[in-house]
């Protein structure tokens, strides 16, 4: 899977992908503040979309998987009792597509959903600010094939389990016009499932199996 390798790599890549972003935001933006209404100090509500996301994934009792792609919505409100201190509380809806192992995808391949209550934590100005994210919700996996796979029934089909999904993580994002901002973000997501039929996927023959991934996001945003 090359997990060990990848996650040694994690602690670098997170203060290179947050300079990444505040570089690309135009100083003009990050100097002055925006007008009144447009700033994060003045709090409010907020909509997000991540148009793209490369997702790593490991897992027990599952089956090997490729890097791997996602997107996701969200929204909510955002709290900025002070010039420094904020804090987002909002709900959001993920999608993953799993390239599995040694398959193609329209033969062998596998969704990750996930419905989460999420909360972020952090310090900024008006302009930029990093956070700390913390949320758990709802996820299920679907798996579908079209092929003769020795450990699925028939030539083709599709099952799913539902779970629990823990996550974490760490962000930046910045105003760039007038309502709108960009981010970037790094989430760690642990995911538990339950099958209810018992599967043989040729290494395991219980209902269980867990999938850890990190996704690294690039992140839209309008600031209501």
């Amino acid at each position: 899977m090359g997990y060990a390798s990848w996650s040694r790599h994690l602690p670098a890549l997170v203060p290179a992908l947050a300079a990444v972003i505040y570089l690309g935001l135009p100083q003009a933006e990050a100097e002055a503040a925006p007008p009144s209404g447009e700033g994060f100090n003045d709090g409010g509500g907020y909509i997000t979309f991540t148009p793209g996301a490369l997702v790593l994934t490991a897992e027990r009792d599952f089956t090997d998987v490729n890097p791997s792609y996602g997107w996701a919505l969200g929204g909510g409100y955002m709290f900025a009792p002070g010039s420094l201190f904020k804090g987002t509380i909002g709900v959001g809806f993920e999608h993953n597509v799993l390239m599995l192992a040694g398959y193609k995808f329209g033969d062998f391949g596998a969704h990750v959903l996930r419905v989460m209550p999420e909360a972020r934590l952090g310090l900024g100005g008006d302009t930029v600010w990093g956070y700390g994210l913390i949320g758990a919700g709802f996820a299920s996996t679907l798996w579908h094939w079209d092929l003769d796979l020795p450990f699925l029934e028939g030539l083709s089909g599709s099952r799913s389990a539902a779970g629990l999904n823990l996550q974490a993580g760490v962000g930046l994002q910045g105003f760039v016009y007038n309502n709108f901002f960009i981010g970037g973000e790094v989430d760690v997501d642990v995911g538990f499932f339950h099958e209810k039929d018992i599967v043989d996927w040729g290494k395991n023959d219980d209902r269980d199996f867990s999938l850890y991934q990190v996704s690294f996001e690039l992140t839209l945003g309008w600031h209501f």
